[in-house]
């Protein structure tokens, strides 16, 4: 699997502010790649970027690139840009399928605590739609 995601961000006027977040989980064998492109110009007096990129690796042989690309027009801006890359590793997965959970549900409870910022933020019924939708790709991954 491949994904190639990512933002652009334009700041034309005074005293903006952006905030990106992104986050990526990628499973065995899958390449994930987030480009981010942040302008400020040269009207964009005061501007202020936060870029995050947080990536969860889990299995074997995955990857994940993060791209930042960034243009300055003015000297008074503040940018800010962050990003971890964590790996899940199959043991912590078996640790706790040996403590009585099943892969469904040790799968969903590591995702959604992975995405819980994000999830938070949509709808009550896409909250507990979205873990769902990841475990339901995850699992074909894994059997």
């Amino acid at each position: 699997y491949w994904a190639n995601t990512g933002t652009k961000m334009l700041h034309i006027g005074r005293n903006t502010k952006s905030f990106i977040l992104s986050k990526s989980l990628s499973f065995n064998f899958s390449f994930y790649t987030y480009r981010g492109l942040v302008t400020i110009f040269k009207t964009a007096l005061n501007s202020y970027n936060y870029t995050e990129c947080n990536s969860l690796l889990i299995g074997c042989n995955a990857f994940t690139a993060t791209i930042p690309y960034t243009i300055i027009n003015n000297f008074s801006a503040y940018i800010n840009q962050e990003a971890t890359i964590s790996k899940l590793e199959l043991d912590f997965l078996f640790f706790l399928l040996h403590r009585g959970l099943n892969l469904k549900s040790t799968l969903m409870i590591l995702i959604y605590g992975y995405c819980y910022n994000i999830c938070s933020k949509i709808s009550f019924e896409l909250e507990l739609e979205v873990p769902l939708l990841i475990v339901a790709r995850a699992q074909k991954l894994f059997y």
